[in-house]
């Protein structure tokens, strides 16, 4: 069972530690990406650059960005969920 964090409220990057986001489409990947940007995450040794191979993202618990490509490790990952509305609409 996985732990989705799902309000469509107002979040914070306190909020965001030790999270993961699916993302469904590229254009939405790079508006995430861009908007965790503007909340002070960023990749590690990549910084801001938008990635378009990244379906499937994660904040570590020192808030660096990562992703991977596949569903299967996503769900194996014990970060708690949060769906990419929540992080647009903050």
């Amino acid at each position: 069972m996985k732990d989705t964090i799902n309000s469509y409220a107002k979040i914070s990057i306190g909020d965001l530690c030790f999270t993961k986001i699916r993302v469904p489409t590229q254009d939405i990947s790079e508006k995430v990406q861009k908007k965790l940007f503007k909340m002070g995450i960023k990749w590690n040794g990549e910084g801001m650059v938008v990635r378009y191979d990244a379906s499937f993202l994660f904040i570590t618990s020192t808030y660096v960005l990562q992703r991977c490509s596949t569903e299967e490790y996503f769900e194996e990952q014990r970060h708690d969920e949060i769906d990419y509305q929540d992080i647009l609409g903050a």
